[in-house]
């Protein structure tokens, strides 16, 4: 929480291993869990199988034995962003939002009466769910900014 001067209240992240609820990596990891777990809906799992051709194998490769499996997760946002008007791609979004809230948002006193800015190329390209899910949480949101330089920019025009 930031007054204008100084960060007032801070909440930490816990790295992408085990947080980063509303990241791309997030929604990926909700993803593949339901991918490896056969909980994904049937129709979702072909659609998925078609546009990846990944293994169960190939999952645990890429999580235990490859470099930055974070990005391994992240990839699969956009499968989500494209497939948005299915009701368990939303579902999974909404969970990412929810989740956030859950451990980020909600452990900032009196957020509901703060305006709450989101930066973040999910945030940006899923703004318009951002934005219905936020409503029926009676969250006030700001900015939704695709990256952190573009508020630096329009910070040091203001000055």
């Amino acid at each position: 929480l930031y007054d204008g001067n100084q960060i007032i209240e801070n909440v930490p992240s816990v790295g992408w291993m085990i947080g980063d609820e509303g990241s791309g990596t997030y929604i990926g990891k909700l993803l593949i869990t339901d991918y490896m777990r056969y909980t994904m809906p049937e129709d979702i799992r072909t659609m998925f199988e078609e546009e990846y051709h990944i293994s169960f194998e190939d999952c645990l490769n890429a999580m235990y034995s490859q470099p930055n499996p974070g990005s391994f997760f992240s990839q699969f946002s956009h499968f989500i962003s494209k497939n948005i008007d299915k009701e368990y791609c939303y579902n999974i979004l909404n969970k990412n939002f929810d989740d956030f809230y859950k451990y980020q948002i909600s452990k900032y006193t009196n957020f509901m009466n703060e305006e709450v800015g989101f930066v973040g190329s999910v945030a940006y390209v899923f703004r318009e769910q951002l934005r219905e899910w936020a409503c029926k949480k009676n969250i006030n949101i700001g900015t939704i900014l695709k990256a952190p330089m573009d508020g630096l920019i329009e910070y040091h025009k203001a000055q």
